[in-house]
């Protein structure tokens, strides 16, 4: 996410820029049914700046940066393929430095955010999803196939490797 926020002063004569990047990666660690529960690692970085000019004064005001990680946890509720009701615990620590030219200080410290969010989430994309596998006995030799067992599916993974703790035991039919 890129946010972008520009003001102007009161007297028109002051104006802040700020912009900040953030990015996060979720992990699904329990999905049962309609219902997900997530962890994720994020981090954020963001800019912002003062500054005053006018026709007779000009002035760089305070430049400040600030950059972070936070962690979040979440539960997500399925209403469909595409809608799901999500609620967010998120804990984010970071550090920022400032530096103000008119009078020439250096600032730094440590600050801490803590939000809770609940809303509606519309999915437009969604990723490719891994088919699940389980071990199945052709011919006397054991085989993974996946859950469906359907021929399209034998020929994708002829030549997968599967980690053990993907691997399911199982009686489909074979072929």
């Amino acid at each position: 996410m890129v946010r972008f926020h520009r003001q102007r002063g009161p007297s028109g004569n002051i104006e802040d820029d700020s912009w900040s990047v953030r990015s996060f990666v979720d992990r699904r660690v329990l999905s049962t049914g309609n219902l997900a529960l997530t962890f994720g690692l994020g981090y954020e970085y963001g800019e912002a700046r003062s500054w005053v000019k006018n026709a007779v004064f000009s002035d760089e005001g305070p430049h400040t940066f600030t950059s972070g990680g936070a962690f979040r946890a979440g539960i997500h509720q399925a209403w469909g393929s595409r809608v799901e009701l999500h609620a967010a615990l998120e804990q984010a620590i970071y550090h920022a430095h400032a530096t103000d030219a008119s009078v020439g200080n250096v600032y730094n410290w440590l600050g801490r955010a803590f939000s809770a969010t609940v809303g509606v989430r519309f999915i437009v994309i969604r990723g490719r999803e891994e088919p699940e596998l389980m071990r199945v006995r052709v011919n006397g030799r054991w085989r993974y196939r996946t859950r469906s067992c359907t021929s399209a599916a034998r020929r994708s993974l002829a030549s997968t490797r599967v980690p053990f703790f993907r691997r399911r035991t199982s009686t489909c039919g074979s072929s």
